[in-house]
């Protein structure tokens, strides 16, 4: 993270496999004692690309409505506020 100079929004599934909630909170740590801008790391109750609701052609099992269309809306404000 040291040459890292943007604002962080990070997006997590807490039951993903491949990020586990551990490795995200550590992340989280380090950025801030790195004094780095963290705007929000959010831990979702879902897995690995729960925002997704088609994997292609078919439905994605992982797909969970309520925590994307939260994660969605944070992930706009955070551009909006970011990119005005």
């Amino acid at each position: 993270v040291k040459d890292l100079k943007a604002s962080v929004l990070g997006i997590f599934g807490e039951e993903d496999k491949g990020i586990p909630a551990e490795g995200v909170k550590k992340f989280e740590a380090v950025l801030k004692d790195a004094g780095k801008s963290v705007e929000k790391v959010h831990l979702y109750k879902a897995g690995h690309g729960f925002m997704r609701e088609k994997n292609g052609d078919m439905p994605n099992p992982e797909y969970r409505a309520e925590p994307a269309k939260d994660a969605w809306m944070q992930i706009e404000a955070f551009f909006a506020k970011k990119l005005k």
